[in-house]
């Protein structure tokens, strides 16, 4: 699944409501599916994938914290969500790093092959 999150990112940002869809073809419903998709984008963070942040209206804003605090903050803000199916642009948006964006043309050129 972290494979799947950092290649939807190549070409442009990812956010919560992509972890969720990801997360969701398991077959996995409420509770659990956003503990799945909320545990993807902490991996994709934790891991230095990805980038937390929000979109300004023009480019992503990484928040100004450390990965623990943004990691904090996606999973309370994903609490506080529920159970559904975020909105696109709600929560989180992630920028993938070098490595995440080398990691996420691996693996479509992978997938190409």
């Amino acid at each position: 699944m972290l494979e799947d999150l950092v290649a939807s990112g190549v070409d442009d940002w990812v956010y919560a409501a992509d972890a969720y869809g990801i997360a969701a073809r398991t077959g996995t419903t409420g509770e659990a599916l956003r503990l799945l998709a909320v545990g993807l984008v902490v991996d994709a963070v934790a891991a230095g994938l990805a980038i937390p942040g929000e979109y300004n209206g023009s480019a992503h804003a990484p928040w100004e914290c450390t990965r623990g605090e943004a990691i904090e903050r996606i999973a309370e803000a994903w609490r506080e969500w529920g159970t559904g199916a975020p909105t696109p642009g709600a929560i989180v948006w992630l920028d993938l790093t070098a490595e995440g964006k080398a990691l996420g043309e691996a693996v479509l050129n992978r997938e190409a092959s």
